[in-house]
């Protein structure tokens, strides 16, 4: 079995992440989640950061201005556009794999 069938409960990222603003404790809000993520990815780059724009202090302030685009409003209704609802036929496995391939390129192209 490829996963469950997603339900035709459909609303978009944006709402569901609204939705987790006001349900979710404090230290799980979708903001705290996607800093946490970026200092993650930034602490577990192969050659240090500080190295290419030359000191920590720089590395500090391209890791605030990305999770601050990150955590836009405008970004993450893009995002949301990007990735759509899950289609009918689409398990919640297939639906994250899309999502997460659409992510990938939708950041790959907009931090080159």
């Amino acid at each position: 079995m490829i996963g469950k069938i997603m339900t035709t409960n459909k609303y978009s990222l944006e709402q569901f992440i609204q939705q987790e603003e006001k349900l979710s404790p404090k230290n799980q809000l979708p903001a705290n989640l996607i800093e946490k993520g970026v200092s993650n990815g930034i602490e577990s780059v192969e050659v240090p950061l500080a190295g290419l724009l030359g000191s920590n202090k720089k590395v500090e302030k391209f890791r605030s201005e990305l999770v601050k685009d990150l955590q836009s409003k405008e970004t993450i209704h893009e995002i949301s556009n990007l990735v759509g609802a899950p289609a009918d036929d689409e398990s919640e496995d297939q639906f994250v794999e899309r999502s997460l391939s659409k992510l990938r390129t939708y950041l790959n192209n907009k931090f080159k």
